[in-house]
């Protein structure tokens, strides 16, 4: 018998045989190597069986899927093994994640998150006009409430991301909130984008003009930032942290772009994957690190995934609401 590192492995591999015995372009060569490699020991014949499982799992039942999930998240059944987040369990959250996407609907998950006065929807991005004379553009995922009126012009983000053109009226500051931070503009046209999860709680881009971003009251937690810098509030309380940024590329979702210059597949991927209903999984730390740089088209989310294939030493399985990239 194998040891649990050594049989994780061997389910890694059995895997990765899987996806391309299952991409469409498998060949004869393919399958016989496959039948070799399952012939070397029964613990190889184990993984491959357990991978054809898994395989087959796709599609199941949102109680199948929410017993899967159990297990990526670490609430283990009795009798099953520890260790740490293999290739195959991440698949395994993929298949589950995605399968509860197909139960419950793609568009029917946008519906859970904050009301506001404004909304998108997955892959939706909004042209909002404000009673002062302002503009915002909404990104894709995000919802907004506004008050405006008398001597006051509030704005909170509630999730996402959004671009401010702010009308200038010195009498009446226009502040934005996300809960990490507050910004008030000082005449100009900057983004604020909220983070559920990571290090960094918001993040600011200015485009033109000034702002001001606020972490706290005190006086030394508060930023002023000027066009073409990039302001990132840790999600801890932390210090805000000014550094220089290409605005421009960084707003390009207004204008229906994305642009990247040497970015990490994987930092890519969970870009994309902001404007998609599908779910990525990478099955090599290889393929994560492998760089991106082009002008990708929002229009059509669906061609993204194929033009990285021109460009890059990867190959997609496409399965509903999942993708597998190795």
């Amino acid at each position: 018998m194998e040891s649990s590192e050594n049989q994780s492995d061997l389910e890694d591999e059995a895997l990765a045989w899987i996806v391309r015995l299952r991409s469409g372009s498998a060949t004869g060569a393919d399958r016989e190597a496959f039948a070799h490699w399952c012939a070397r020991s029964p613990d190889h014949r184990r993984a491959a069986a357990q991978a054809e499982a898994l395989w087959s799992d796709i599609g199941r039942t949102e109680a199948a899927a929410g017993r899967r999930l159990d297990v990526v998240a670490g609430r283990r059944r009795p009798g099953s093994r520890s260790g740490g987040l293999s290739r195959r369990r991440l698949l395994a959250g993929g298949i589950a994640a995605a399968a509860a996407v197909a139960v419950v609907g793609g568009g029917a998950l946008d519906m859970f998150g904050p009301a506001g006065d404004y909304r998108t929807a997955t892959g939706e991005r909004r042209a909002i006009p404000l009673p002062d004379g302002s503009e915002v553009w909404l990104n894709t995922r995000s919802a907004l409430s506004v008050a405006i009126g008398g001597d006051r012009r509030h704005v909170r983000l509630l999730e996402g991301e959004a671009l401010f053109r702010v009308a200038a009226d010195p009498s009446r500051p226009f502040v934005v909130d996300c809960g990490a931070c507050t910004v008030q503009a000082l005449g100009t046209l900057f983004s604020l984008r909220r983070f559920e999860r990571g290090p960094v709680g918001a993040e600011v881009v200015v485009a033109e003009g000034r702002v001001r971003v606020g972490a706290g009251s005190e006086a030394g937690r508060q930023v002023e930032a000027v066009r073409d810098q990039i302001v990132r509030i840790p999600a801890d309380g932390g210090l805000p942290a000014r550094a220089d940024a290409d605005a421009a590329a960084k707003i390009a979702w207004h204008r229906g772009k994305l642009i990247f210059n040497r970015r990490p597949l994987a930092e890519v991927l969970d870009e994309v994957g902001r404007y998609v209903p599908e779910r990525f999984v990478v099955l090599t730390d290889d393929i994560e690190a492998l760089r991106v740089t082009g002008v990708f088209d929002l229009e059509r989310p669906d061609t993204l995934l194929s033009a990285m294939e021109r460009i890059l030493p990867i190959r997609t399985t496409r399965l509903p609401y999942l993708t597998i990239i190795s």
